[in-house]
C-alpha cells in the first residue's frame, strides 16, 4: 500500500510538475510579449518625443520669421510715415504757391516790391 501510495504520489507530483511546467512556459510567453509591448511603447514615445522636438523647432523658427516679419512691418511703418509728412509738406507748398498764383495776391506783392523799391531808392 505504502508503495502504491509512494507511486501514485509521484505521478500526481509528476502530473503537477507538468501543469506547472506549462503555467510557467504560458507566463514567460507573456512576460515576452509584455516586454515587447513595453519596448514598443517606449519606441513610440521617443519617436513621438522626436517629433514634437522637431515641432519645437518649427515653431521656433516660425516665431523668430515673425519677429523679424513684425520688425520690418514696423520699419515700413516709420518710413510711411516720413513719406506722408513729406507728401503733406509738399501739399501745404503746392496750396501756398497756388495762392500765391492767384492774380489778387500777385498784384499785392508787386505792389508791396514796387513801394519797397520807392522807399529804397529815394
Amino acid at each position: 500500500l505504502a508503495q502504491r501510495y509512494h507511486v501514485y504520489s509521484q505521478k500526481i507530483s509528476w502530473a503537477d510538475h507538468l501543469n506547472l511546467q506549462s503555467k510557467v512556459r504560458l507566463l514567460m510567453e507573456k512576460l515576452h510579449m509584455g516586454q515587447a509591448q513595453i519596448l514598443n511603447l517606449n519606441q513610440e514615445k521617443i519617436q513621438s518625443s522626436q517629433r514634437m522636438t522637431q515641432m519645437d523647432h518649427k515653431m521656433a523658427q516660425m516665431d523668430q520669421k515673425m519677429t523679424q516679419m513684425d520688425f520690418e512691418l514696423t520699419e515700413t511703418k516709420r518710413e510711411l510715415l516720413v513719406v506722408r509728412q513729406k507728401v503733406t509738406i509738399l501739399e501745404s507748398t503746392l496750396t501756398h504757391i497756388n495762392q500765391l498764383r492767384q492774380p489778387s495776391i500777385l498784384r499785392a506783392i508787386m505792389v508791396r516790391s514796387i513801394q519797397m523799391v520807392d522807399y529804397l531808392t529815394y
